[in-house]
């Protein structure tokens, strides 16, 4: 089943249609490298980096959002690393975390109470 993360307030997309990875995915957290697949979501389920619960996607799968106005939100030396919300929707809302800086890995997770998860059936 695909799935694609809208924002609560407006229900713009915020990513593409995606399918979820499998039930045995283990992040492989590499720098430089995104840590779900494109074309994937991973419903974080990593206790230690803080992002259990969270939809995490490749950086590629982004659409809708557009960079937070406020450059001191994007901390890092070469990208962006986690900190404080980053991405917004196309309506202002503050929806997700870029994270891409040259001693991370690369991601976007987004806020649970901002967005919501949408379930498209195939027939």
């Amino acid at each position: 089943m695909k799935a694609r993360v809208n924002c609560a307030k407006c229900a713009n997309p915020l990513t593409e249609w995606l399918y979820s990875v499998p039930g045995d995915f283990v992040a492989t957290w590499a720098d430089y490298e995104n840590i779900v697949p494109k074309g994937m979501y991973w419903i974080a389920d990593d206790e230690m980096t803080g992002l259990a619960g969270r939809v995490v996607i490749h950086l590629d799968d982004r659409r809708g959002m557009i960079n937070h106005p406020d450059p001191s939100r994007f901390q890092g030396c070469c990208g962006s690393s986690d900190g404080r919300v980053n991405l917004l929707c196309i309506c202002g809302e503050e929806v997700a975390h870029e994270v891409s800086d040259c001693w991370t890995s690369y991601y976007a997770h987004f806020v649970p109470e901002k967005t919501v998860l949408e379930y498209q059936s195939e027939s």
